[in-house]
């Protein structure tokens, strides 16, 4: 993941923008009243939580890159850092857990090639039958 101070603060500017505008709106339903047979107040609810969304959201400043093809490819947009960029790889877990409906929730050491049934129909999870029709991930 790489982040960017520049792109934090775009974002942290547009999520004022976003509360600004859904403070607006949100006065303007408001000042209608209960005009529609009294879904006023649920519209007035439904903007409420999209602001506190927009208000309790943190600019992070993300962007999503290929970082193969930004490695490999002599072609490809080249990204300019700036101080306080950072670039962060995620461990990739080693394993896989397998519990919900299953008569005893397991963890598998991760194994290429195998599949969600693979797993799903591993004697540790179902020593002797299936209790849901089809897992999910």
């Amino acid at each position: 993941m790489f982040t960017g101070q520049k792109l934090r603060r775009l974002e942290a500017q547009r999520l004022q923008e976003a509360e600004e505008r859904l403070q607006g709106y949100l006065l303007g339903v408001q000042l209608q009243g209960d005009t529609f047979g009294g879904q006023n107040a649920q519209r007035v609810q439904q903007v409420q939580g999209l602001l506190e969304d927009v208000q309790n959201s943190h600019p992070v400043g993300r962007m999503v890159i290929d970082l193969a093809a930004v490695m490999q490819d002599e072609g490809y947009q080249s990204i300019r850092l700036q101080d306080g960029d950072t670039l962060s790889i995620p461990n990739t877990p080693q394993s896989v857990s397998v519990f919900g409906e299953v008569q005893f929730p397991t963890n598998h050491l991760h194994q290429a090639g195998l599949s969600v049934d693979d797993y799903w129909n591993a004697p540790a999870a179902q020593p002797g039958r299936r209790m849901t029709a089809e897992p999910t991930l």
